[in-house]
């Protein structure tokens, strides 16, 4: 198994695709008759960990996906703006529509990548304070020298054809999360992976994009500029000129920012310095580093042969490929459920396919 996922790093770090090695995954899991029962694990596991999301602390600071997107959205956000509610239903299960199948197709691939052969780790926080920047990074994937980003996206089937490259604004994204888990965590991040899936046909392109400084600079500089308006309670010109536009036209806050009335309103009641991107307490970046201390001495005890990502011993039989025996096969059906993450196994003709 170590003779693999060396062979699969050098295959990802020389700029070969990741799908190809997913696509077997999926093959061997369904095999196995492990798939949906995995994929239900992670609907589940990531439903709870929504709900028990901390909704008011979200609020206090500036985010990944906040940051890629309309600045002035972000300061409405700030400034507690009135949100505009769905007055058309039909465009409401539109948007319900398009947001959750993203989001099935994001959990089916970090499910493969997870229980792929590859080295990769799953929903890593980091809170980066220069920025006021909290977040999590959804995938890194051990490339043997450095780790990268995954991002999974989805996207309809007219705009994948006429894809080249990944959106400017995913990949701004990415930065953000660079940025939080490298100068935050301390993660030796090196570069990011897009893959994006097509909702209508499942049609999927993958693209490896390597870090930009000037990416760097610009949301550095942004984060600054958006402090600095919710301190002043200020607004910033309106960066689009169509309402029907693809950021304004689901935008919650579209009313305030397209009604002069409206926006006049708002603006009129606003005061300097009733509002402010929270700062991190040292309490709070004390407690982030030392847990990702544990997690980082974790990963490097179950990579030096001692662990499976489940902590259970290692079946030493399965891992060389020869296949489970009977006892095995029963005692993995008994306790399926306490394994967290079981590498498949019988990747020999994954050679094949790179």
């Amino acid at each position: 198994m170590k003779d693999l996922t060396k062979f699969l790093q050098d295959h990802l770090r020389s700029d070969g695709q990741l799908l190809p090695i997913l696509f077997r995954t999926l093959k061997q899991l369904r095999k196995e008759g492990r798939w949906e029962e995995l994929l239900s694990r992670e609907l589940q596991h990531k439903l709870k960990v929504k709900s028990e999301e901390d909704k008011e602390t979200r609020a206090k600071y500036l985010h990944p996906s906040s940051l890629s997107g309309c600045e002035l959205a972000v300061i409405y956000k700030f400034l507690q703006a009135p949100k505009l509610a769905f007055v058309d239903p039909a465009a409401e299960f539109s948007f319900e529509v398009i947001v959750k199948g993203g989001d099935m197709i994001h959990l089916l691939l970090q499910t493969l990548a997870k229980y792929s052969p590859i080295q990769c780790q799953s929903e890593l926080p980091f809170r980066y304070a220069p920025m006021r920047m909290e977040g999590h990074s959804d995938q890194e994937i051990d490339i043997g020298e450095g780790l990268e980003i995954g991002e999974w996206k989805s996207s309809n089937e007219y705009t994948h054809k006429k894809m080249k490259a990944a959106k400017e604004e995913h990949i701004e994204q990415a930065h953000c999360y660079y940025i939080g888990r490298k100068y935050g965590m301390g993660a030796d991040i090196r570069r990011f992976r897009f893959i994006y899936v097509t909702r209508d046909f499942g049609n999927a392109q993958e693209f490896v994009v390597n870090v930009d400084p000037k990416i760097l600079d610009k949301l550095k500089r942004k984060a600054e500029r958006i402090i600095d308006c919710v301190a002043e309670s200020k607004l910033i010109p309106r960066p689009f000129t169509d309402p029907t536009s693809n950021p304004c036209k689901f935008c919650p806050y579209m009313g305030v920012c397209w009604n002069p009335r409206l926006k006049k309103e708002f603006e009129k009641n606003l005061e300097p310095g009733k509002f402010k991107v929270h700062e991190f307490t040292p309490q709070i970046i004390k407690a982030s580093e030392e847990k990702e201390a544990v997690r980082k001495a974790l990963v490097r005890f179950r990579r030096a042969g001692n662990l499976k990502a489940s902590g259970t011993p290692r079946n030493t039989r399965a891992e060389l490929g020869s296949g489970p025996s009977k006892n095995n096969s029963q005692r993995r059906s008994r306790h399926s459920t306490e394994n967290a993450r079981e590498v498949p196994r019988s990747y020999g003709i994954l050679v094949s396919l790179l």
